[in-house]
């Protein structure tokens, strides 16, 4: 890399002719390089065994004479680690990772990038009244949890303030993290079991955000991390169709399919996140429906927002805690949490999931429904 060389314009004609060349910095080009390196370079091979043959990898040194470029590198690096958590997560198969090594991993990262992790498990969750965690995992011998990760902000290592000595009110990111989804007692047949592993996934993303958060971007404004964990199983403990429900709100839900399990947990997280964090913007993640895949693809993610003025095509949740960090105005859900439920708060909410029409699922309230919303 020559110092400079890659912003001058003219430098276009030297790939092809008729090409144009978008001119960039060298900080942005660098950022973007170590990222790409380092996500190229991720690989799961820990559970290969004796009758496969792993393949040896040389250590990659990257240096440039250019300190912009080289700087960024390092912190493109950083952000590709984050990716690489969430990817290694996913990945790890339902025997390993139960709600408990999930949260054996978030303390690890805690430890590690000096986040506060607090896991709520056991009587905890009764004391909370977490009830769709205990329903929905109550099945399985992994014990379900809800796992909270806290990043106070950068200021010397105390819980952010506002002017006036007012506590800043945090960026809470909730993740859906069932490790494994059976379906429950309203089982998935025909092959939609196998892959399952995959319904942590939101869980997944939320922590490798909070590995990107501590370690490269360090913003001034605190973020909570809130994962709602769980293993939908089958056994004479499982919840059923038809079981009534009161969260700790009030709501009550009504279960006529077990495999509706991710609005139940996520309901939990967001009802903790609207009551005990006093959240600026509330940013969930989840592997909630198929019916994104049959309207858009496998390809293109979906943004459901209350406010019909935040349009956002993609989510990218560093890049939204980074204009809080400057100043700027975030996509949030300011109100939401007064409102949220407040339509149906003395009603009973059915909650089902209907296969048809493509495997789209349904979310049926006080007799209204909403295809693809949770």
């Amino acid at each position: 890399h020559e110092p400079h060389e890659v912003s001058r314009p003219h430098r276009a004609a030297d790939l092809a002719p008729g090409a144009t060349l978008d001119v960039i910095g060298e900080a942005a080009a660098g950022l973007g390089f170590g990222e790409g390196l380092g996500m190229i370079a991720w690989n799961y091979d820990t559970l290969r065994g004796s009758a496969t043959t792993k393949s040896d990898r040389a250590a990659l040194s990257v240096s440039s004479s250019d300190k912009a470029f080289a700087s960024a590198i390092k912190q493109g690096l950083l952000y590709a680690e984050g990716t690489n958590l969430a990817r290694t997560l996913s990945q790890t198969p339902p025997n390993i990772a139960t709600p408990m090594w999930m949260a054996q991993q978030a303390r690890d990262l805690a430890r590690k990038t000096g986040l506060k992790c607090t896991v709520i498990k056991g009587d905890a969750l009764i004391r909370e009244k977490l009830e769709g965690i205990i329903n929905v995992g109550k099945a399985s011998e992994n014990e379900p949890c809800l796992i909270r990760l806290e990043w106070p902000g950068s200021g010397g290592g105390k819980t952010t303030k506002k002017k006036g000595g007012k506590k800043q009110s945090p960026v809470v990111l909730l993740g859906k993290t069932m490790t494994y989804d059976s379906g429950g007692l309203s089982i998935k047949v025909g092959g939609g079991m196998r892959g399952m592993k995959r319904d942590k996934d939101g869980g997944c993303a939320v922590m490798g955000a909070m590995h990107t958060i501590a370690t490269a971007i360090k913003p001034k404004t605190p973020v909570v991390a809130l994962l709602a964990c769980a293993e939908n199983s089958i056994s004479d403990e499982a919840y059923r169709p038809d079981d009534v429900l009161t969260f700790r709100n009030g709501v009550t839900v009504e279960v006529t399919n077990t495999d509706a399990e991710g609005r139940l947990v996520l309901a939990d997280g967001l009802c903790w996140a609207c009551e005990k964090e006093n959240p600026a913007c509330i940013i969930d993640m989840a592997t909630l429906t198929g019916g994104v895949v049959v309207a858009l693809g496998q390809i293109i993610p979906v943004v459901i927002t209350r406010r019909r003025t935040t349009r956002i095509p993609v989510v990218t949740i560093i890049a939204i805690i980074s204009r809080r960090q400057d100043g700027g105005e975030a996509a949030d859900h300011n109100g939401a949490c007064d409102n949220l439920a407040s339509a149906d708060a003395v009603a009973i909410m059915p909650v089902t999931r209907r296969r048809g029409g493509g495997g789209q699922r349904h979310c049926a309230g006080s007799g209204r429904t909403n295809r693809g919303l949770a």
